[in-house]
């Protein structure tokens, strides 16, 4: 299974704040079958990569046209308690 997304606007986030993104994603239809099994029953076992990349735009000088590139692994169980499902 293959998620890919982008984001669907540009967000604005204040100095020492958070704030929610939303992504605009399609699914690469694999075996949706085995894909549901997996997340239902074999989530400790199922590994998941995430891959974020993008610019930084800041008022700051030192941070503005940072690139940006995030790189996450690890099983649907672990992403599942860091975003508290």
């Amino acid at each position: 299974m293959k998620v890919v997304g982008q984001l669907e606007e540009i967000v604005y986030i204040p100095a020492n704040g958070t704030e929610d993104v939303s992504l605009f994603a399609e699914k690469e239809w694999g075996s949706l079958t085995q894909s549901a099994r997996d997340f239902i029953f074999n989530r400790e076992d199922t590994r998941f990569k995430i891959h974020f990349n993008g610019i930084l735009h800041s008022n700051s000088k030192m941070l503005n046209e940072t690139e940006v590139d995030l790189r996450v692994n690890g099983t649907l169980d672990e992403l599942s308690e860091a975003v508290g499902n």
